[in-house]
């Protein structure tokens, strides 16, 4: 069985319990309204990193190409540092 014993408070002890409830409101506020706002701003961040790097892997695929077009070596074969484990 539970309990509730009223204890009653001063002025200065309600004054201290009314800023911990404002406090209180504060960071839910902050928590319900503020953090979304930030995720959806990195979120958005993220999808346009992805979005440039996406299209910087298809330049750089598109040189690869292009070089072993020209220089009728492939790629693996003329640069084997990047392809080849070095010990």
């Amino acid at each position: 069985m539970i309990r509730l014993i009223y204890i009653p408070l001063t002025k200065k002890d309600r004054i201290v319990v009314s800023n911990i409830m404002c406090i209180r409101c504060a960071l839910f506020l902050c928590v319900t309204i503020l953090m979304p706002l930030f995720f959806l701003k990195t979120q958005t961040i993220v999808q346009l990193a992805e979005i440039k790097h996406g299209r910087l892997a298809m330049i750089a695929i598109t040189a690869f190409a292009v070089q072993e077009f020209v220089s009728k070596v492939g790629v693996v074969d003329e640069t084997p540092i990047f392809f080849k484990p070095l010990f």
